[in-house]
């Protein structure tokens, strides 16, 4: 799988009509923040060291998401091996479904926590 350059990530923020100048200014200043601060204590290499998991997994995607690209995580989705896995896309959705289509996102993890309950 190829990696997005950081000059594709500029360009698509650019074209994207949802952000302005400011908006993609900011997006790099609280990306550098969190690198700056966050420690993280597991490898950062979900595709190499994390596709056997023991637990059910369910992944929600909105269709638009520009910051996490549906198509890359469908790709690690395909990848995992657990118990049960469940793929939701809300078309109506970017990288906040639980805002955007917030009674939908409720009723999906109702009905997953009845699925998966013991």
């Amino acid at each position: 799988m190829a990696k997005p350059r950081l000059c594709h990530l500029f360009y698509s923020g650019l074209k994207a009509t949802e952000y302005s100048l400011f908006d993609i200014a900011n997006v790099a200043k609280g990306s550098s923040f969190s690198s700056r601060h966050m420690t993280y204590d597991r490898s950062r290499n979900l595709i190499r060291d994390y596709r056997e998991l023991a637990v059910p997994v369910a992944v929600i995607m909105g269709t638009h998401d520009m910051t996490t690209p549906t198509s890359l995580a469908k790709e690690y989705f395909e990848l995992i091996d657990a118990p049960d896995k469940k793929w939701f896309e809300f078309a109506k959705s970017a990288h906040f479904p639980h805002f955007e289509q917030a009674d939908r996102f409720t009723d999906t993890l109702t009905n997953l926590k009845r699925a998966w309950q013991p």
